[in-house]
């Protein structure tokens, strides 16, 4: 029986994650951006952008090179081969 996931296709799916984190930062941001009310709120925008950003893009940058790592690792592997 054929595996569905290799281990050589990981980076794939941390590829694929890393996007999806970056779509969520924008989708997450502009959301924000439209609620964002500068007379009730007691704390500039860039709060907002700063907390995004550590909940999205440092996740992001993280798999982000994860993948590319593992993606190197497994290509040396097959050289050796």
């Amino acid at each position: 029986m054929k595996k569905i996931l290799k281990k050589e296709n990981i980076y794939k799916i941390l590829y694929f994650a890393s996007i999806v984190f970056l779509v969520l930062y924008v989708a997450f941001l502009v959301n924000d951006l439209v609620h964002y009310n500068k007379y009730i709120t007691s704390f500039p925008f860039s709060t907002f952008v700063l907390a995004r950003t550590v909940e999205f893009i440092i996740p992001c940058i993280l798999e982000f090179l994860i993948g590319l790592y593992l993606k190197k690792r497994f290509n040396k592997k097959e050289e050796k081969k």
